[in-house]
């Protein structure tokens, strides 16, 4: 029995290679992507460099052609994706086009120099089984086939098991403005201020979001729906009218004066010209220094933190408004006639928007279980349960301890059974912006 004899396998690997390339890139059929991918990773690469460095049947044995082809090919695949890190990021199409240039350049060269051998001395593929009775294979030749097989079966298994369970990056999305130079610092009440935003996609699965644009307590905007795919962007301008006039006055004593023992610890008290626009809880900045009014009486401005630069009489006193964008997910539940919920997660507080889309009245409820992975124990915080007729919707805020890294089991009830129900893992993004209105 002569087995079956393959004259031009380097034909055969460029072609595999070709098929390969084809179905990871459009097509994404996983069954030929696990049949090619590995022989194209494992064996193609290091195979035609051993056949250029031997060209002749007799030059090495075919158990350690195989194996030193292995071993070039685990060698060569990473060099080559080592080498495309420093020209784009390390991904699937790039690997692919760099390993096949090489395999194809090798495939050249090794066919090159067996064609300036005699016919009868060059490679060829016999496809024999080493353990056959009677066979002309060594003790070692069986030996190092059976070690191959069992690691290329160790490598199928270990492909197949990440094809199934792939590991999970980090989810998230992302909110960001553009152009930070071009942001309104100053507009006047009632007329329109333009911010460029952008919102990424990387929660590994189709997201629906909604941008809320806030002054305190204030929705001054809420974009329409903005559906994403996993990692898409979107970018557009989003504008906002600020109603609210803010405080524009200035000093009338000096604050911090070198000669004052005050300036040691700051001043917390300040008196300006007019408070008009001005109340507890608002921010200003005193020429460049920022603070936030804790009192007001008279003329005089208490402050919560104090003053520790020096200013003259007549430096600006100037309140601004703290313009905050919300990044909120949306998210359908139930289908067409089930429930919209639209949820917020802050450092101390949660927004959730519940709307009934069925045409009947249900009865909501919003349940948090807040603690920290680093804590024992959680806390448990429910709201009153909320009639919500077919239709309209029903807006919940919950706050809680303030944490920047915090846990918190979402549940959403309808009707006493649970709609919605999911770990949330920080805080959903958000931006500020400051502005004077004028």
């Amino acid at each position: 029995m002569t087995g079956i004899r393959l004259k031009n396998e380097l034909l055969l690997i460029n072609l595999c290679s070709v098929i390969l390339i084809v179905v990871a890139w459009p097509v994404q059929v996983w069954a030929l992507r696990l049949v090619l991918g590995l022989p194209f990773l494992l064996f193609f690469p290091g195979y035609t460099v051993m056949a250029t460095l031997f060209p002749g049947k007799s030059d090495v044995g075919g158990a350690q052609r195989v194996a030193l082809s292995v071993a070039f090919s685990i060698i060569i695949s990473a060099a080559v994706g080592f080498a495309l890190n420093f020209l784009w990021e390390i991904d699937l199409h790039p690997v692919l086009a760099g390993i096949a240039v090489f395999t194809a350049i090798m495939s050249a060269l090794a066919w090159i120099r067996r064609s300036r051998i005699p016919q009868e001395e060059r490679l060829e593929i016999v496809f024999n089984s080493p353990f056959r009775a009677g066979g002309r294979f060594s003790a070692l030749d069986k030996m190092v086939s059976m070690v191959l097989v069992v690691a290329f079966l160790a490598a199928i298994v270990t492909l197949v098991a990440v094809v199934a369970n792939p590991k999970q990056g980090e989810k998230y999305s992302g909110l960001y403005v553009r152009g930070a130079q071009s942001r309104p610092t100053e507009v006047a009440a009632g007329q329109p201020a333009i911010v460029t935003l952008g919102v990424t996609n990387h929660e590994g699965e189709t997201m629906t979001y909604r941008i809320e644009v806030r002054a305190g307590n204030q929705v001054l905007k809420t974009t329409e729906s903005i559906r994403l795919a996993p990692d898409g962007v979107w970018e557009n301008e989003v504008s906002f009218v600020p109603t609210e006039v803010c405080a524009t006055t200035a000093l009338t004593e000096i604050v911090n004066e070198a000669t004052d023992n005050t300036s040691a610890t700051g001043t917390s008290s300040i008196q300006v010209a007019s408070v008009e626009h001005l109340a507890p809880g608002d921010r200003i900045w005193v020429g460049q220094e920022a603070a936030v009014v804790k009192a007001v009486a008279g003329s005089r401005v208490s402050l919560v933190e104090p003053l520790i630069q020096g200013h003259e009489v007549g430096t600006d006193v100037i309140e601004v408004l703290r313009i905050e964008f919300r990044l909120v997910k949306v998210r359908q539940i139930g289908g067409q006639a089930g429930t919209s919920l639209a949820l917020w997660v802050g450092k101390d507080r949660l927004q959730a928007d519940v709307s009934n889309l069925d045409q009947k009245e249900a009865a909501y409820q919003v349940s948090l279980e807040v603690g920290e992975s680093y804590q024992e124990g959680t806390t448990t915080i429910a709201s009153a349960v909320q009639k919500v007729s077919a239709g309209q919707s029903w807006s919940q805020q919950v706050d809680y301890d303030f944490s920047e890294k915090h846990e918190i089991q979402f549940s959403l009830f309808r009707d006493g059974k649970i709609a919605y129900q999911r770990m949330e893992l920080g805080c959903y993004p958000s931006l500020f912006l400051w502005v004077h209105v004028a």
